[in-house]
């Protein structure tokens, strides 16, 4: 606990340890409470909203998280150049770290957050589980101890039954985490859980718990302060997850009574008072078909969700935690804790869910959040920004507001096809398709959901046909833009020639540098020079068979009617229907979103740029920003299709790259422990030699996901 010398006076300038949009969020409240605040920023974050929103700005240096807002000293000597009198850690980084937490203390440095105890208490899940065992709190039936090999811990999974669950006691984020269905695969997933927690932790100790199949991920919302009060706001369901990392979460869970709440909130304070909490914290439980839930973990932090807490509370949690951080009782009690309406927050991440949700990197070329009363939009991002592969994918949280779960529901859904992102591709699209499907909508998921619910790639084009119109408005696009006109056209500009009849072209647009789509593209014969509006149109190439992996049906003539074009908004007919499309050019290429239908096309037929990855030719480069965790080949080593060469981590992830090609390891231009770049040349393998099936191994096997997180 910090001392009451340094929690008698109120805080006057806070230094937030973070980054991104939750440093802008507590930036925004400590600005409305009068209090002066301070940024720290990595090399990559230099020109970050964070830094910008700021009073002041310290750099700290590094590009990775150990280089930087993981490093308690430059934190500390950033506070003290600063004059910061208070540091709030955000989540993430050192937010859980008891050591940060005792360092601030010791340099009369508030720390906004529980006491180093509290978090040590809760930290290692292990000891976590004993200590709410002994405060009556519901817990899983498991194994937590010193014994820790494989064999003795096999036993006791044995003894526990299958499926179950093998966890990294240090640490939680889903990394370290594994599920075991049978004996069979219970050695190497405690093998794989044991060195993934080593890295991510330093710590390899883990712990067993039964695996409930069909239940719901549910978290309780504590709140206490110095006078030993404790309350609870409320639950939120945070099922729908992937890699088991949260995708969407809401407030209250669908399936919770008013009964139901009473009896999980009750047993939340109970465990928050078991360890003497105070500040904002998080109880979550496992919550299964017959009501009974069981505990999972506390984070002894504010959490990634907090706003569908704050949407139906009506409570700033942030200027709840400066409060209590200065000494102060919590405002309300709990009679007074009142709960309205329903809040859905959908987390928009720098993501592939159609390549096992790989982590994307590159610049930001345009974003625009939509606005309404019953939104809100929480973000980090500049209108010109970059993702970087140091940290997290999580670009913005969408949160949506209604009288109940299905206007809340609706009003995201409306959300989602409205804002604007362009440069890197997102789950965007993933999350429209989530909230669409039946089980969402009637409120009957689980944990369970995206398995269920995805059988194939996850967020696949095709819905609701946004895609083909997208691709023929990007076409027109192109053709407005001059893109390849001399060529096509002569000298002619487009606006600058006339014709009493029809002209013809072909157009072969490349559709996110993974499909080719053959047009052919008549311009309607009154056009003449300068006048609008502009008619095109398309239909399928009559030269060319359409590819088998073009994602759009293209069938008869389809008429684009250009109405006007403005400030990256083209409005047309297309087929006697009003569109309006967000696009942004980048160089030879667009980027076009409609109806939550985003595309990247470029006509290919007159751009000189690499639209895809080569690989067959055995150079072997990295599909994104990384760390070389492992290498696995040395130069003369014999490889064939599908032996693993070296394994990328990326954003959390981890991706094993493996052998499109047979042949002989003639280059390794990485190490183990480098940082590449996307697309540098890694390995080169000599003597390739593909066979029939390379062109599925170019695409995926080059890209093997391990299933866990580091």
């Amino acid at each position: 606990m910090l001392s009451m010398s340094v929690k008698s006076r109120a805080i006057t300038k806070l230094l937030i340890a973070n980054r991104g949009e939750i440093a802008v969020r507590i930036m925004r409240t400590a600005k409305r409470m009068g209090i002066a605040t301070v940024a720290v920023f990595s090399d990559p974050d230099r020109r970050a909203l964070h830094v910008d929103m700021a009073d002041e700005a310290i750099a700290i240096g590094g590009c990775t998280p150990l280089e930087s807002y993981l490093s308690i000293e430059k934190i500390l000597t950033a506070c003290r150049r600063a004059g910061a009198d208070a540091v709030h850690p955000g989540y993430g980084f050192l937010s859980e770290n008891a050591e940060f937490a005792r360092a601030c203390s010791k340099a009369g440095i508030r720390f906004v957050g529980p006491s180093p105890e509290a978090i040590d208490a809760m930290g290692n899940k292990s000891r976590a589980k004993e200590l709410m065992h002994a405060a009556g709190v519901p817990v899983l039936p498991g194994y937590q101890g010193q014994e820790q090999s494989l064999g003795f811990l096999a036993d006791r999974a044995e003894e526990i039954g299958f499926p179950v669950m093998i966890k990294a006691a240090a640490g939680g984020g889903g990394r370290g985490l594994r599920l075991a269905s049978t004996p069979g695969e219970l050695h190497d997933l405690l093998t794989a859980a044991r060195a993934e927690s080593e890295r991510a932790f330093g710590s390899g100790e883990l712990l067993l718990e039964r695996a409930l199949s069909g239940a719901r991920h549910v978290e309780v919302q504590v709140f206490g302060d110095t006078h030993g009060n404790v309350i609870h706001l409320g639950e939120r369901d945070c099922s729908i997850q992937r890699r088991h990392q949260k995708v969407l979460e809401e407030s209250p869970c669908p399936q919770v009574s008013a009964s139901l709440r009473d009896e999980m909130g009750s047993c939340a304070v109970r465990a928050a008072k078991a360890i003497n909490y105070v500040g904002a914290g998080t109880i979550e439980f496992l919550l299964d078909k017959d009501d009974r839930f069981y505990f999972l973990e506390m984070n002894t932090r504010l959490q990634v969700e907090h706003p569908v807490t704050e949407s139906i509370t009506a409570l700033d949690l942030v200027e709840w935690q400066l409060r209590v951080a200065n000494g102060e009782p919590l405002p309300l009690s709990q009679a007074d804790v009142s709960l309205q309406g329903h809040a859905i927050e959908a987390r928009l991440y720098a993501e592939d869910p159609d390549d096992q949700f790989r982590p994307q990197v590159g610049e930001i070329l345009k974003f625009c959040a939509p606005t309404d009363q019953w939104l809100r939009v929480d973000h980090g991002l500049n209108q010109i920004d970059a993702v970087s592969p140091y940290y997290d994918a999580m670009l913005a949280k969408i949160i949506a507001v209604g009288e109940n779960r299905d206007a809340a529901r609706r009003r995201l859904q409306q959300a989602l096809q409205n804002l604007v992102i362009f440069g890197v591709k997102t789950n965007r699209r993933f999350l429209l398709d989530c909230i669409s499907k039946p089980a969402y909508v009637s409120g009957d998921f689980d944990t369970g959901f995206i398995e269920k619910n995805f059988a194939g790639p996850a967020g696949a084009p095709g819905k609701g046909g946004h895609e083909l119109k997208a691709a023929l408005i990007a076409a027109a696009i192109l053709v407005l833009n001059g893109t390849g006109n001399k060529k096509r056209f002569g000298d002619d500009e487009l606006f600058g020639w006339a014709s009493n009849a029809d002209m013809h072209t072909l157009m072969r647009l490349s559709l996110n540098g993974k499909s080719i789509l053959p047009l052919a593209l008549r311009f309607a014969g009154d056009h003449q020079a300068g006048r609008q509006p502009l008619r095109l149109i398309f239909s399928a190439s009559s030269s060319e068979r359409l590819p088998t992996t073009t994602t759009v049906n293209l069938e008869g003539e389809h008429v684009l009617e250009v109405v006007s074009i403005t400030d990256g908004v083209i409005k047309c007919l297309l087929d006697d229907e009003l569109h309006s499309a967000n696009y942004v050019m980048d160089g030879d290429a667009v980027h076009v979103s409609i109806a939550g239908a985003d595309l990247v096309a470029r006509d290919v037929l007159f751009s000189s740029s690499r639209t895809t990855d080569t690989v067959s030719d055995g150079n072997m480069i990295a599909p994104s920003n990384g760390l070389i965790v492992s290498m696995n080949v040395q130069v003369g080593d014999e490889v064939v299709i599908g032996t693993p060469l070296f394994t990328l981590e990326a954003m959390k992830l981890l991706q094993t790259i493996s052998a499109p090609v047979s042949g002989r390891i003639a280059s390794v231009f990485a190490r183990a422990g480098q940082q590449v770049k996307a697309k540098q040349l890694i390995i080169q393998i000599a003597g390739a030699e593909p066979d029939a099936d390379a062109g599925e191994a170019n695409s995926k096997g080059t890209r093997e996901f391990s299933k866990a997180l580091i």
